[in-house]
């Protein structure tokens, strides 16, 4: 069975695009489950495409501007023909290929991934963009031929009121990632092995919410000078000068780093001493799964999307971190102080939420609800599936 996945950008900064190396690596190191995957990537080389040839996934990389070159249409019409697909997985779809599905490929079923919940959505008071005007109508007037809807978490599903037919499939997560030599973030930073960091990796955007993450890395800073934060991410100008401002304002610069965007954001992981995530909103918090994949303790706010799966975990399998009800910055100041000066209880903490997410979000668990619902989209039949198989 032929699976062709469709995403936009070429960039392994993007959850999205972490999630389908993943799924389609452990496709092709797995033969025995029947799936021969395929990526097609919208857009130019970049990182994604490098790392999914490194892992012997067979990649197609059309060249396109974001779908918004016409040129697009004759490049997909011969990755379906050399590639010939009984499945598509649309994960994110350029425009010009969306069209070109709708009106002449309506025979091949496709199953689409929800991944998240969008910006516009979460403000409904704002007017949608132009940009999400014509998206919405792209839909409409050009539909898929959905066999199988999919959500990336039950908050993202219950946002969007999904239908019965509907299911959730988790991003997968390595939970035996590669070894790598311990205190690089350390030395990167010039401190002592034995400093204690926080840290977060995120996109520099509103959703990401960086403005809470910096108020309250000042706030644990200021009451613990032994501790230093650090971002590792990338975002607009305009925006990281206002974050920094407000760093200079408590008198913390000196213990706060900025990294930018690095690829090696998931070894730096490993250093924190508790990784923190303050977005509004996240379709399923890859990072933070990788940070409990390296056994690193977490924290984070019951926000949307995601991050309300991971806290119903929390009060019924964890705990897996510190929680904190959306907004509550001084609550969650509180909690990491304590609990770092007690970081043998931290440990043990980030041990059972190694152990309690591991079987739910494992690649041979995600990966095999795949595989059914791939099956099914070919039938034509709706496979069940039970929660958390």
């Amino acid at each position: 069975m032929r699976v062709l996945f469709l995403i936009r950008d070429n960039t392994l900064a993007d959850g999205i695009a972490r999630h389908i190396l993943n799924i389609s690596s452990f496709f092709v190191r797995n033969p025995s489950y029947g799936v021969e995957v395929a990526v097609c990537i919208a857009g130019g080389e970049g990182d994604l495409s490098t790392a999914l040839r490194q892992a012997d996934v067979r990649v197609f990389v059309i060249g396109g501007a974001n779908g918004h070159s016409i040129r697009i249409l004759g490049r997909i019409v011969g990755v379906l023909r050399e590639f010939k697909p009984d499945v598509i997985h649309a994960h994110v779809v350029a425009f010009w290929i969306q069209v070109m599905l709708s009106i002449f490929y309506r025979h091949i079923p496709v199953v689409t991934t929800r991944h998240g919940i969008v910006t516009e959505d979460l403000f409904p008071a704002r007017k949608p963009s132009f940009r999400r005007r014509i998206s919405d109508w792209l839909v409409r007037r050009f539909p898929l031929n959905v066999k199988r809807e999919i959500f990336i978490s039950q908050g993202v599903r219950e946002f969007y009121h999904g239908s019965a037919e509907s299911c959730v499939v988790y991003n997968p997560i390595d939970f035996s990632p590669p070894e790598v030599p311990a205190h690089k973030l350390q030395r990167l930073l010039g401190v002592d092995a034995s400093t204690p960091v926080i840290g977060t990796v995120c996109r520099i955007c509103e959703v990401k919410n960086p403005p809470a993450f910096v108020r309250i890395m000042c706030g644990v800073l200021k009451r613990m000078p032994e501790v230093h934060a650090m971002v590792c991410g990338s975002g607009e100008e305009v925006y990281l000068e206002k974050l920094q401002k407000i760093v200079v304002a408590a008198g913390v610069e000196k213990r706060f780093h900025w990294l930018g965007y690095r690829s090696d954001a998931p070894e730096l992981l490993q250093d924190l001493s508790c990784f923190i995530m303050t977005s509004i909103s996240e379709g399923l918090p890859t990072t933070l799964l990788e940070a409990i994949s390296r056994k690193v303790p977490v924290a984070f706010m019951e926000t949307s999307g995601g991050l309300i799966d991971l806290a119903r975990l929390h009060r019924t399998a964890g705990p897996l971190g510190i929680v904190v009800a959306a907004g509550d910055e001084s609550g969650m100041v509180e909690e990491l102080v304590q609990n770092l000066a007690h970081p043998e209880a931290l440990r043990a903490r980030s041990e059972h939420a190694f152990q309690a997410t591991r079987e739910i979000f494992a690649l041979e668990t995600v990966c095999s609800r795949l595989q059914k619902i791939y099956q099914g989209a070919v039938s034509g039949k709706i496979v069940p599936l039970i929660e958390h198989e």
